[in-house]
């Protein structure tokens, strides 16, 4: 008998303990009554949604929760369409514990999801909420759902089980990026110290969409980053080309090689002192296409020459 009434015990206990733990936001959460929720990025219509890939996200994002029930319709007169009327509320608690503020949202609808005139209907809404954007207020939101049926006088439909979302600094809306970088660049290279090189690189996203916001990327100079002049935002299989400039307040104002990188890619930016331009001035004055490294010839020495040529031709006429 005593052996009975343990087993009856520990089973109530670890009934109630996995009842009361919470569900995490990247499942589908099937509650009581039929309410259903799911934690999303996007909503777009009737299970039309792009659930979250996980239960993190960053400070400062909006949650979604798409949810569904069914309820009583009513006719309106007007159309002669029978619509469900259902509010859908949210209740729960957040950072900072303990003991965790509370906090609401709701949302309602009267969508019909089918044009029959059938006496109750399935509908959908869309609650949301933002999170905090402060760094000491990351942590566990923990709430559940409450769907109400209107035209039953606010008779409870039914609810979700606890659920979890977490908001986290270095979270993501979306699956994180991942950047594959290839056909590094520099122009000029030689380039010299006084001007600027350019340097371009081609990126393509092998992963998601990240946060979807514009973002640098980076190269390492020398062991310092420098940021792109050009900022990208890329989907998973976009390609973009990412530009840089190196000038003297990157490279140095001295003439030598800088290593560059980013991810695996590796190259040399060459430094060359600058022309001085005295070889220049030098050539300024030649004409006639005498560069200035080769001395004019005097008219004297022409001169000189001229009387050579006649005096022999001279001595030779007199020995005919």
């Amino acid at each position: 008998m005593a052996g009975k009434c343990f087993s009856i015990i520990l089973s109530l206990v670890l009934l109630f303990t996995f009842a009361s733990v919470p569900v995490s936001g990247s499942d589908i959460i099937r509650g009581t009554g039929g309410v259903v929720a799911v934690v999303c990025t996007d909503v777009s219509g009737y299970k039309e949604y792009s659930a979250h890939y996980n239960d993190h996200f960053p400070l400062g994002s909006t949650v979604k929760i798409y949810v569904e029930a069914s309820g009583k319709t009513s006719r309106d007169l007007n159309t002669d369409e029978y619509k469900p009327s259902i509010s859908f509320e949210l209740a729960g608690t957040k950072p900072p514990y303990p003991p965790g503020p509370g906090f609401t949202a709701s949302a309602s609808s009267s969508v019909m999801t089918n044009p029959d005139k059938s006496q109750t209907k399935r509908t959908y809404a869309v609650i949301s909420f933002t999170l905090s954007s402060e760094e000491d207020l990351e942590g566990e939101y923990r709430f559940r759902i409450t769907a109400k049926d209107s035209n039953a006088g606010g008779r409870v439909i039914g609810r979700t089980d606890y659920i979890t979302v977490h908001a986290k600094k270095d979270a993501t809306l979306y699956p994180a990026v991942e950047y594959h970088y290839f056909n590094l660049t520099i122009d000029p290279n030689p380039s010299m110290v006084g001007s600027s090189a350019t340097v371009k690189v081609n990126v393509t996203n092998l992963g998601g969409k990240g946060n979807w916001v514009n973002e640098q990327v980076y190269l390492v100079v020398d062991g310092t980053e420098v940021e792109s002049t050009n900022a990208i935002r890329l989907d998973q299989n976009d390609e973009a080309e990412v530009t840089f400039t190196l000038n003297d307040e990157t490279l140095g104002n001295e003439p030598g090689n800088t290593t560059i990188a980013i991810d695996d890619l590796e190259e040399v930016v060459i430094r060359e002192e600058a022309n001085s331009g005295s070889s220049g001035s030098s050539s300024s004055g030649s004409t006639g296409g005498n560069s200035g490294s080769n001395p004019a010839q005097t008219p004297g020495f022409e001169i000189f020459g001229a009387i050579i040529i006649i005096l022999f031709v001279a001595r030779s006429i007199r020995h005919l």
